[in-house]
């Protein structure tokens, strides 16, 4: 049986976010511009590591959490505005209707495709190090019985 390894986000005012391990997260090590994204594989004292690789704590400047569920929100949207301008003009060609799409259809389409990408602001929440942000970790396999 492996023992429960977390990275824990600390922030100023108390609030504690725990992150176990097999969940996907990004780093943004300092002085880099690009995050390193994968799945938080194991803890050590004072280290990380994603998929194999280890990042010292002291290192991080970042930590970004993933969150799925909203990202397929919106493609699913995507999706479905494509499918209202398609299914609609098709049945309206076959038809013979004029106009091939109404203005209500158009709206309609035009509204989940846009609001499809407000879900990709809740798919993630960055906490960084400059807002107060401080990182460490837990593993119960160290902790004597």
């Amino acid at each position: 049986m492996e023992a429960q390894q977390y990275l824990v986000i600390q922030g100023e005012v108390a609030k504690i976010v725990k992150i176990e391990t097999a969940h996907e997260i990004g780093v943004l090590i300092h002085g880099e511009e690009d995050y390193y994204r994968g799945y938080l594989t194991a803890v050590g004292d004072s280290s990380i590591f994603i998929e194999g690789g280890e990042i010292q704590l002291r290192e991080i400047s970042a930590v970004r959490i993933y969150k799925p569920f909203f990202k397929t929100i919106g493609v699913a949207q995507r999706i479905a505005a494509g499918g209202i301008v398609g299914l609609n003009g098709v049945n309206s060609l076959l038809n013979g209707y004029r106009p091939v799409l109404t203005e209500s259809e158009m709206i309609w389409a035009g509204v989940l495709f846009a609001t499809s990408y407000v879900w990709d602001f809740f798919s993630r929440k960055t906490y960084e190090t400059s807002d107060g942000y401080r990182f460490s970790t837990i593993n119960y396999a160290n902790l004597e019985p």
